[in-house]
């Protein structure tokens, strides 16, 4: 059987960065065996390793099976794509030619399923099937193919292939399409606003690919879709959406995850109900307390047969189906020691192949949007403002290295390392460094989501206007290029990797024709 026991089985917990093996204690205390764990643990694989072994001991020693592990995305345990510095962004994938795209997409599934297994890692929340459709999208639009329904399902078809060639199931989400929110009001639940005929020939074209493709689970939004589900009720909880659109609608009979309950309106416990009577067969819940008002819940309802006992049997086959299907190439940690998998995977992540695969693809995604004369860099004085990461995002884990990367191929220009959000400190410091002398000056700048940043915008252009030439290498989302029309050079680059600046580098220093084709609209730049 699945584990967990009873109604708890129909949770999967959300287990933090930091202090994750206490709450996992508390959560199998529960009889919570299921546990989605932070993509940030695979930036300190010791850690990940550790963490599995304490769950697999603690169910050895209470008798119970073995957890069933899913990685997520964030600092804190979330049914998103981990981020992974050392892939390719599924935008960059999305930017290829369409055979090239499939085949990188298959490989970076089996990459992330190489390593994942070695963990016992049953499942990860990807891919994200959104719809590249909302340039200012909560969190960016790095973990999505593009705004093209059909190519996104393609891709996403392709990318959980190669999951499951390592023994981890791939969870698509979220369903039925969040690539586009809006909201009402402050407190309200997110809302997809587009009309029914609209979410079936775009948002869940790339769902129905997939679930032909016979991927194993997909995970719902906890957003409200009018057009599909007239109540208030969010689509993770509506019988509507889950067993009349997914299920009867595109013949999904896999595994289905809810997210979060833990900041229902109704309650964690009357939500975790409701979800697990509307088709979930598991409903994420991201703290203790929650956790234990859910389990309460759950158990009361199906104490009082308001929550069928088949429908419990019904969840737990499913996930067992995953689970062994996945079991049967996972090689999981062995309850003595963690370290023999930190080491396996650390050889893969430090392998030739992996990075000949990211530096090739990502090299072949980069998009020239604007080139008249930006690359490579003009013979004059050069400056290279290099935007980082903000402090404590996971991006920021890389900085260091492609400051260096930046600083060592392109070390006669002046380098500046400029906070994403600028400071009066940092303007100052590139003032200073713009000096008066604009007719012997070519800049390039690297920017981090700058669209979405007023203050680093302002500062980009307040350079374009000191500057003869001004090239642009949007490091995130392209978007940035439509807000600096005047640039001379204008690349859309795909993501924030040491094997992404040494691709910077090399455009700056010696040009190239570049082929990658953006994979969304920028204010209809010609690509």
């Amino acid at each position: 059987m699945a584990p967990g026991s009873g109604a708890a089985r129909m949770l999967i917990a959300g287990l933090p960065f930091e202090g994750g093996d206490e709450a996992l204690r508390r959560y199998m205390e529960l009889g919570i065996g299921n546990f989605v764990l932070p993509g940030a643990f695979l930036c300190e694989l010791p850690r990940l390793g550790e963490l599995v072994r304490i769950g697999n001991e603690l169910a050895r020693t209470s008798g119970k099976p073995a957890p069933f592990f899913a990685m997520g995305g964030g600092l804190e345990a979330a049914l998103i794509p981990p981020e992974l510095g050392f892939l390719p962004s599924p935008l960059a994938i999305g930017a290829l030619p369409s055979g090239a795209a499939r085949s990188a997409a298959r490989k970076a599934g089996r990459f992330l399923g190489s390593v994942l297994a070695l963990f016992g890692i049953r499942l990860v929340f990807a891919p994200r099937l959104d719809v590249a459709s909302d340039p200012k999208r909560e969190g960016g639009i790095l973990s999505l193919f593009g705004e093209d329904a059909l190519r996104t399902g393609l891709l996403g078809a392709a990318y959980a292939e190669g999951l499951r060639s390592k023994g981890v199931a791939a969870c698509s989400g979220l369903f039925p399409g969040c690539g586009c929110l809006s909201a009402e009001g402050r407190g309200t639940l997110p809302i997809v606003s587009f009309p029914a005929d609209r979410l079936v020939a775009v948002e869940m074209k790339a769902f129905a690919r997939c679930v032909r493709a016979r991927v194993p689970a997909i995970s719902i939004g906890r957003v409200l879709v009018p057009a599909l589900e007239p109540s208030k009720a969010p689509a993770a909880r509506s019988a509507r959406v889950i067993e009349g659109r997914l299920r009867e609608g595109l013949g999904f009979s896999g595994l289905v995850i809810g997210d979060r309950l833990d900041e229902d309106p109704a309650g964690p416990g009357r939500a975790a109900v409701l979800g697990a009577l509307a088709g979930c067969d598991l409903s994420f819940v991201a703290g203790p307390a929650a956790a234990e008002a859910a389990v309460e819940a759950l158990a009361l309802a199906l104490a009082s047969g308001e929550l069928p006992e088949p429908r419990v049997v019904v969840a737990s086959r499913r996930l067992d189906h995953v689970s062994r299907t996945a079991a049967k190439r996972a090689l999981a940690v062995a309850a003595e020691g963690a370290s023999p998998a930190s080491e396996q995977a650390l050889r893969l992540l430090e392998g030739k192949a992996l990075r000949r695969y990211s530096s090739r693809t990502i090299a072949a995604s980069m998009t020239l949007l604007r080139n008249e004369g930006g690359y490579p860099l003009p013979q004059a004085r050069r400056l290279v403002v290099f935007f980082e990461a903000p402090k404590g995002s996971l991006d920021s884990r890389a900085s260091d290295e492609i400051f260096a990367i930046l600083s060592a191929g392109l070390g006669e220009a002046l380098m500046l390392r400029v906070s994403a959000d600028p400071s009066p400190a940092d303007i100052d410091a590139v003032s200073a460094a713009l000096g008066d002398k604009k007719e012997t000056l070519a800049a390039l700048v690297l920017s981090y989501d700058a669209h979405f940043r007023p203050a680093q915008e302002g500062l980009v252009r307040l350079i374009e206007e000191s500057s003869v030439s001004l090239s642009i290498a949007a490091m995130r989302d392209p978007y940035d290029a439509a807000f600096f029309p005047r640039a001379a050079g204008l690349l859309a680059a795909y993501g924030y990797s040491p094997e992404t600046a040494r691709a910077v580098v090399s455009l700056a220093r010696s040009g190239g024709a570049l082929k990658g084709r953006s994979p969304v609209t920028v204010l209809g730049l010609e690509v």
